[in-house]
């Protein structure tokens, strides 16, 4: 009789513990595909914002490039360090050059087309520089300086130009 009962109640209890351990593996199963599931959206998450970081820091970047470039603050910077007015034009133009090459990498980080306004804008520069310090009405060093410093302020600035481009840019990933 207590046999009976025991195998009666293992009738009634093993399906229900059978059950309940098929329903636990399903659950936790669930369980860890919802938690990688919750880790891949946090990565994405992390990712587009370290995106949008790493973009944001290029148009700063590239907006101090171009402000430290500008003739009115360049030739502030930088003075002459001989009399020779190509001395001079050498100084700008590395100089220049050293920060355009110390901001290459920033290509990767923003559109075609703002790269190539701001490679323009460098060439223009670099094309204005040369121009003034071919003129023989600049004769030395001082000179060359004051030609550039009033060409500055003429209305076809390509630095300011290629800042207007940049802020553009920037303002459309800020909203």
């Amino acid at each position: 009789m207590q046999f009976d009962f025991l195998l009666e109640t293992f009738s009634y209890t093993f399906p229900a513990i059978v059950t309940g351990a098929i329903a636990y593996f399903y659950f936790s199963e669930f369980v860890k595909q919802s938690d990688r599931k919750d880790a891949a959206l946090g990565q994405v998450s992390t990712l587009e914002k370290d995106k949008f970081t790493l973009r944001l820091q290029a148009y700063e970047r590239l907006t101090l490039f171009l402000e430290r470039n500008d003739l009115k603050n360049l030739l502030i910077r930088i003075a002459p360090i001989s009399n020779e007015k190509t001395a001079y034009e050498t100084l700008l133009v590395q100089h220049i050059e050293q920060e355009f090459e110390y901001n290459l990498s920033q290509q990767i980080y923003i559109s075609e087309n703002l790269w190539i306004v701001v490679k323009n804008a460098k060439n223009r520069l670099l094309q204005e520089i040369g121009s003034q310090a071919l003129n023989s009405n600049n004769r030395d060093a001082s000179e060359l300086r004051q030609a550039l410093l009033k060409n500055s302020f003429l209305d076809n600035n390509p630095i300011a130009s290629a800042l207007v481009v940049v802020k553009e840019e920037a303002r459309i990933l800020l909203s």
